[in-house]
Protein backbone atom coordinates (compact mmCIF):
# COMPACT_ATOMS: atom_id res chain seq x y z
CA UNK A 1 0.00 0.00 0.00
CA UNK A 2 1.46 3.29 -0.82
CA UNK A 3 0.19 5.76 1.98
CA UNK A 4 2.15 8.69 -0.50
CA UNK A 5 1.28 8.39 -4.37
CA UNK A 6 3.12 9.39 -6.42
CA UNK A 7 0.73 12.33 -8.09
CA UNK A 8 0.43 14.16 -4.56
CA UNK A 9 4.39 14.42 -3.47
CA UNK A 10 6.41 13.97 -6.23
CA UNK A 11 7.79 10.37 -5.44
CA UNK A 12 5.85 7.46 -3.87
CA UNK A 13 6.39 4.79 -0.99
CA UNK A 14 6.34 1.26 -1.38
CA UNK A 15 7.86 -1.85 0.57
CA UNK A 16 11.57 -2.57 -0.23
CA UNK A 17 12.37 -5.68 -2.86
CA UNK A 18 15.16 -8.01 -2.78
CA UNK A 19 15.78 -6.49 -6.01
CA UNK A 20 16.50 -3.24 -4.42
CA UNK A 21 19.49 -4.42 -2.81
CA UNK A 22 21.96 -3.64 -5.73
CA UNK A 23 20.63 -0.27 -6.78
CA UNK A 24 20.39 0.61 -2.86
CA UNK A 25 24.20 -0.49 -2.83
CA UNK A 26 25.14 1.31 -5.84
CA UNK A 27 24.84 4.61 -4.40
CA UNK A 28 25.23 3.96 -0.68
CA UNK A 29 28.41 5.55 -0.06
CA UNK A 30 27.63 8.54 -2.42
CA UNK A 31 24.33 9.43 -0.08
CA UNK A 32 26.15 8.70 3.08
CA UNK A 33 29.25 10.44 2.36
CA UNK A 34 31.62 7.79 2.60
CA UNK A 35 31.83 3.99 3.21
CA UNK A 36 29.14 2.02 4.92
CA UNK A 37 28.97 -0.90 7.21
CA UNK A 38 28.89 -4.12 5.44
CA UNK A 39 26.26 -5.41 7.50
CA UNK A 40 23.92 -2.77 6.84
CA UNK A 41 23.23 -3.31 3.07
CA UNK A 42 23.08 -6.88 3.12
CA UNK A 43 20.50 -9.14 0.72
CA UNK A 44 19.43 -10.92 4.09
CA UNK A 45 18.02 -7.25 5.44
CA UNK A 46 15.72 -6.62 1.89
CA UNK A 47 14.53 -10.66 2.17
CA UNK A 48 13.52 -10.84 5.98
CA UNK A 49 12.45 -7.23 6.72
CA UNK A 50 10.24 -6.09 3.93
CA UNK A 51 6.89 -5.50 5.97
CA UNK A 52 9.32 -3.00 7.80
CA UNK A 53 11.58 -1.48 4.97
CA UNK A 54 10.35 1.08 2.57
CA UNK A 55 11.85 2.85 -0.59
CA UNK A 56 10.54 6.07 -1.92
CA UNK A 57 10.91 6.07 -5.66
CA UNK A 58 10.58 9.19 -8.11
CA UNK A 59 10.62 8.60 -11.75
CA UNK A 60 11.02 5.15 -11.39
CA UNK A 61 14.45 5.53 -9.19
CA UNK A 62 14.93 5.25 -5.65
CA UNK A 63 15.74 8.44 -4.07
CA UNK A 64 15.81 7.12 -0.30
CA UNK A 65 14.88 4.35 1.70
CA UNK A 66 14.51 3.20 5.14
CA UNK A 67 16.03 -0.33 6.71
CA UNK A 68 13.81 -1.38 10.01
CA UNK A 69 12.86 -4.13 12.24
CA UNK A 70 10.61 -5.32 14.93
CA UNK A 71 12.28 -6.32 17.87
CA UNK A 72 12.38 -10.07 18.70
CA UNK A 73 13.80 -9.71 22.01
CA UNK A 74 11.85 -6.50 23.26
CA UNK A 75 7.82 -7.16 21.90
CA UNK A 76 7.15 -3.87 22.58
CA UNK A 77 10.29 -1.69 20.32
CA UNK A 78 10.85 -1.69 15.89
CA UNK A 79 14.50 -0.72 15.51
CA UNK A 80 15.28 1.86 12.50
CA UNK A 81 18.73 0.15 11.43
CA UNK A 82 19.66 2.76 8.59
CA UNK A 83 17.73 6.00 7.16
CA UNK A 84 19.45 7.69 3.82
CA UNK A 85 18.17 10.13 0.87
CA UNK A 86 19.43 11.35 -2.36
CA UNK A 87 21.41 14.23 -1.52
CA UNK A 88 19.61 15.88 -4.58
CA UNK A 89 16.03 14.98 -3.10
CA UNK A 90 17.21 16.41 0.64
CA UNK A 91 14.23 19.24 1.93
CA UNK A 92 11.52 17.11 -0.25
CA UNK A 93 10.03 15.58 3.09
CA UNK A 94 11.28 12.02 2.01
CA UNK A 95 13.02 11.09 5.04
CA UNK A 96 10.19 12.26 7.68
CA UNK A 97 7.74 10.31 4.94
CA UNK A 98 9.71 6.84 5.23
CA UNK A 99 10.15 7.22 9.18
CA UNK A 100 6.19 8.05 8.94
CA UNK A 101 5.42 5.16 7.17
CA UNK A 102 7.75 3.04 9.23
CA UNK A 103 6.23 4.11 12.37
CA UNK A 104 2.74 3.71 11.38
CA UNK A 105 3.18 0.53 9.69
CA UNK A 106 5.13 -0.75 13.60
CA UNK A 107 2.26 0.91 15.38
CA UNK A 108 -0.17 -1.16 13.14
CA UNK A 109 1.80 -4.22 13.91
CA UNK A 110 1.03 -3.59 18.16
CA UNK A 111 4.47 -1.61 18.89
CA UNK A 112 4.60 1.14 20.97
CA UNK A 113 8.22 2.62 20.90
CA UNK A 114 10.60 2.99 17.63
CA UNK A 115 14.24 3.08 18.66
CA UNK A 116 17.36 4.21 16.40
CA UNK A 117 20.89 5.31 17.32
CA UNK A 118 23.17 7.94 15.65
CA UNK A 119 26.85 9.39 16.03
CA UNK A 120 26.94 11.94 18.62
CA UNK A 121 28.69 13.81 15.53
CA UNK A 122 26.14 13.86 13.22
CA UNK A 123 24.23 17.32 14.52
CA UNK A 124 22.03 16.92 11.64
CA UNK A 125 20.39 13.78 12.36
CA UNK A 126 20.13 14.61 16.33
CA UNK A 127 17.81 17.54 15.33
CA UNK A 128 16.06 15.80 12.49
CA UNK A 129 15.23 13.10 15.21
CA UNK A 130 14.60 15.73 17.77
CA UNK A 131 12.05 17.44 15.47
CA UNK A 132 10.26 13.89 15.28
CA UNK A 133 9.63 13.95 18.71
CA UNK A 134 12.56 11.24 19.94
CA UNK A 135 13.92 12.14 23.06
CA UNK A 136 17.45 10.49 23.79
CA UNK A 137 17.97 7.90 26.09
CA UNK A 138 20.29 8.33 28.94
CA UNK A 139 23.29 5.81 28.42
CA UNK A 140 26.75 5.47 30.18
CA UNK A 141 28.37 8.22 28.41
CA UNK A 142 28.70 11.35 27.27
CA UNK A 143 30.12 12.70 24.27
CA UNK A 144 29.60 16.23 22.29
CA UNK A 145 27.73 16.76 25.53
CA UNK A 146 25.24 14.09 24.66
CA UNK A 147 24.19 11.05 26.40
CA UNK A 148 25.74 8.05 24.75
CA UNK A 149 26.15 3.89 24.40
CA UNK A 150 29.87 3.58 24.66
CA UNK A 151 31.06 0.85 22.67
CA UNK A 152 27.01 0.48 20.92
CA UNK A 153 28.27 -1.97 18.36
CA UNK A 154 30.98 -4.00 19.83
CA UNK A 155 33.37 -2.11 17.88
CA UNK A 156 34.24 0.70 19.98
CA UNK A 157 31.52 2.74 18.47
CA UNK A 158 29.78 5.50 20.91
CA UNK A 159 25.90 6.62 19.90
CA UNK A 160 23.35 8.47 20.73
CA UNK A 161 19.99 6.28 21.40
CA UNK A 162 16.59 7.67 20.24
CA UNK A 163 13.38 6.98 21.59
CA UNK A 164 10.33 7.52 20.45
CA UNK A 165 6.92 6.48 22.29
CA UNK A 166 3.88 5.93 20.35
CA UNK A 167 1.36 7.17 22.39
CA UNK A 168 2.98 10.65 22.28
CA UNK A 169 2.82 10.79 18.59
CA UNK A 170 -0.19 11.84 17.34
Amino acid sequence: MERYPESRLLYAIREIEPDDCAPIRSVAEAWWGGPVESDCLTKWFFRHFRQTCFVAVKEGRIVGFVLGFLSQSLPDEAYIRLVMVDPDCRGMGIARALYDEFIETVRDLGRSAVVCVTAPTKSGSIAFHTRLGFRMDAQDGIAEGLPVCDDYDGRGGRRVVFRLELKDRV
